[in-house]
């Protein structure tokens, strides 16, 4: 995978830079993260294998999303109809308007 080749041949962390994800403002712990793992592979605390993992988990949540985003939707939407059916169900129906009308007498010859 060239994934794996950008990481071995030292890349890497310009990868990270070039998706500007050491930068992600919001949330503000998922640039923290980025840049923690920069340094963290800078200083050889972490092993390009497991910043290299991160990376990848990264890409699928990215590549997943437009479909999350779309199946909550569809989720909300469901929800309101049925929401809207329960409540017109439970209104109460209206009843017919009585006629008070006053009883007029008929006049004969009129």
């Amino acid at each position: 995978e060239e994934l794996t080749v950008v990481a071995h041949s030292g890349q890497l962390p310009d990868f990270v830079r070039a998706k500007r994800w050491d930068r992600i403002d919001f949330p503000a712990w998922e640039g923290q993260r980025w840049r923690n793992l920069l340094e963290e592979l800078k200083s050889e605390e972490v092993t390009v294998e497991s910043v290299l993992d991160q990376v990848w988990r990264k890409m699928m949540r990215q590549a997943s999303a437009p479909k999350l985003n779309a199946d909550r939707a569809l989720r909300q939407q469901k929800e309101l109809l049925r929401k809207q059916a329960r409540l017109s169900a439970e209104k109460p129906k209206p009843k017919p308007a009585r006629q008070n009308l006053p009883q007029q007498e008929q006049v004969p010859g009129c």
